[in-house]
């Protein structure tokens, strides 16, 4: 094969990598073909080099932990033994993304560029959903606090007692807001090394406009995950430490305008919480964490201690919360019971320890640690820079277990910080 026709399907492949966010918009087929082909392409020519760079140990490492994670569900949960097998795409997929990307170098702005203008568009049309009811292809809010429109009373609407799901051109999926955090950040993240002050005031300002648009969606967990990413870089980013205090006078100002102006908005985020676990009480009054617990959240937490603590080594198997949780209802109050099974715990923590186990977690926990080795400690040659250190703190982020959060095991949720662990690993710069 010539070099001419061998950077051309380099140049070809890098499209997949352009057409991630769409994919997401468009749903699982489209994530899980975009994923397969990219995967296919990184292990094609795997075979035909022979040969891979410093991240080979930590890419064998990832194929050990898939055939473990099929061997265990073949043991405990056969039902879903394909998940697990599929699984291996998602364990593949951050070498495969960055592979591509490396072998696309010059062509690098023009990533950067299509996902800023993707972000761009994705968020006129939410908020042109957010503020007419409809976006530009007629989709209308239909999703008010988990029931249709008809279903709300006029008093309730009166009262602002309802709270809207801003999904735009995602339609009935509502997850516009995990768009927004992942694709959003890594636009202005990726090769953004904050290396003037000019810098590093622009990318303030981004994350302050795309805080802006994950808020008015609806979504709470994108705004724990980016709340929690923020503080991260105070920590560990000393060129932003210098603007936290700013971030934070700035960020309190617009979240009070926007409550201000959308009275909608504030009843999701602030009364609607405050409601459901009683305003009369404290905080962290006893009375007030046991009606927390009367939440669905709180209930699909209580079976999945249940399920934990009848296998707290290995766990049921793969997707074990949506065959198994049945059987444990009848250990909880009658108060709990109703709504308490769900597809999956809500949070990436207890899914891990209910599938997987203690040991599952551990197994997991020291995957990431060497991703941190690759971005952190063993990078000798200078490849990396800031922005890879930012994006693995937005991956830290993300599987923080401070927040009901999708399935780690499916396709949608679970792909993506797979994806954030791609971009953390592409290098800035190729060895000479």
């Amino acid at each position: 094969m010539t070099k001419l026709n061998s950077n051309i399907i380099h140049g070809s492949f890098l499209y997949l990598i352009l057409f991630l966010p769409i994919a997401y918009v468009l749903g699982n087929l489209a994530i899980n073909i975009t994923i397969f082909l990219i995967d296919i392409y990184f292990l094609v020519n795997l075979a035909i080099i022979k040969k891979y760079d410093f991240r080979s140990k930590i890419l064998k490492l990832s194929l050990i932990i898939g055939a473990l994670l099929i061997a265990h569900s073949l043991i405990l949960n056969i039902e879903y033994t394909h998940k697990a097998i599929f699984y291996l795409r998602f364990l593949v997929f951050p070498f495969a993304l960055s592979y591509v990307i490396e072998k696309n170098y010059l062509k690098l702005n023009l990533l950067k560029h299509f996902y800023i203008i993707f972000i761009l568009l994705f968020s006129i049309d939410l908020f042109l959903q957010f503020k007419t009811g409809q976006n530009i292809l007629g989709f209308d809010l239909k999703t008010i606090n988990g029931y249709p429109n008809h279903e709300i009373s006029s008093d309730e609407l009166k009262n602002f007692r309802v709270s809207s799901r801003v999904s735009g051109l995602m339609g009935d999926e509502l997850g516009a807001g995990a768009v927004l955090l992942v694709f959003g950040l890594i636009s202005i993240l990726f090769l953004n090394n904050l290396q003037s002050k000019k810098e590093i005031i622009f990318t303030i300002c981004s994350f302050l406009i795309i805080l802006f648009f994950i808020f008015i969606t609806g979504d709470r967990s994108p705004v724990i995950i980016f709340i929690c990413f923020i503080i991260f870089l105070n920590f560990f980013i000393h060129q932003i430490r210098k603007y936290f205090f700013h971030f934070i006078i700035i960020l309190g100002i617009l979240i009070y305008l926007i409550f201000s102006f959308s009275p909608v908005t504030k009843y999701r985020y602030i009364d609607n919480p405050i409601e459901l676990t009683n305003n009369k009480e404290k905080l962290f009054s006893k009375n007030k964490l046991k009606n927390i617990l009367t939440t669905d959240w709180g209930k699909h937490y209580l079976v999945s201690l249940q399920m934990i603590k009848d296998k707290p080594l290995f766990g049921h198997g793969i997707k074990s919360s949506r065959s198994k949780c049945k059987n444990f209802i009848k250990y909880l109050d009658e108060k709990y019971r109703l709504r308490a099974c769900s597809t999956h715990p809500h949070n990436i923590l207890l899914e891990i320890l209910v599938d997987t186990g203690v040991v599952g977690l551990f197994i997991l926990l020291f995957l990431v640690f060497k991703y941190f080795q690759i971005v952190y400690t063993k990078d000798k040659n200078k490849l990396f820079g800031t922005s890879n250190k930012m994006i693995f703190l937005l991956l830290l982020a993300f599987i923080l277990p401070i927040k009901p959060s999708g399935s780690i095991f499916s396709t949608w949720y679970g792909s993506l910080p797979w994806l954030i662990a791609g971009f953390a690993i592409t290098r800035n710069k190729l060895e000479v």
